[in-house]
């Protein structure tokens, strides 16, 4: 709990419990670049060791095409800001890579930040922490994965997405 008994985060073991209350969000259009999608498929395997979390199917807009996504839970809050990842994230980079390899065969790909946090209204990347998957993030949304946050509503029995949240640049980010 945080100050005034709200909670402020969601600790990472009930994030993978949220699988089905995430699919239920882009279900009900509450992530709005995912609405119109008329299928939903959880756990998406894609070559050798490689499983996104969705792929979204049968837009009436995007025929034959689907949207593979990737979604990652945010929850360590540093200098007032939502900051991914909290550690080295191989794992993560290893996503946005194979997204990208989507992207430059010509489809859809998007990745989004669930800050499960009340105390942010802003996301960006702790460099300092993994620049590898920092500078992943950037040569995949050049290639054009589309990139999306997202803040929560927290309670003790729930996790809801209420608001968009802005990506910021990190500022500890020194570049190549």
């Amino acid at each position: 709990m945080g100050t005034g008994g709200k909670p402020q985060h969601i600790d990472r073991y009930q994030h993978h419990a949220g699988q089905s209350h995430r699919a239920e969000a882009i279900k009900k259009g509450q992530i709005a670049p995912l609405a119109g999608y008329g299928s939903l498929q959880s756990e998406v395997r894609m070559g050798k060791g490689t499983r996104f979390d969705f792929m979204a199917s049968d837009h009436p807009e995007r025929p034959g095409e689907p949207c593979y996504i990737e979604v990652k839970s945010v929850t360590y809050r540093r200098d007032g800001l939502a900051q991914f990842p909290d550690s080295v994230t191989q794992r993560g980079a290893r996503h946005l890579l194979a997204l990208k390899t989507l992207v430059d065969s010509g489809a859809r790909a998007m990745m989004i930040y669930l800050v499960q946090r009340s105390d942010c209204s802003e996301m960006t990347f702790a460099c300092d922490i993994d620049q590898t998957y920092y500078r992943a993030y950037e040569e995949a949304v050049e290639a054009g994965i589309e990139s999306y946050a997202y803040g929560c509503h927290l309670s003790p029995s729930a996790i809801e997405i209420d608001r968009p949240l802005s990506i910021g640049k990190p500022a500890l980010y020194a570049g190549p």
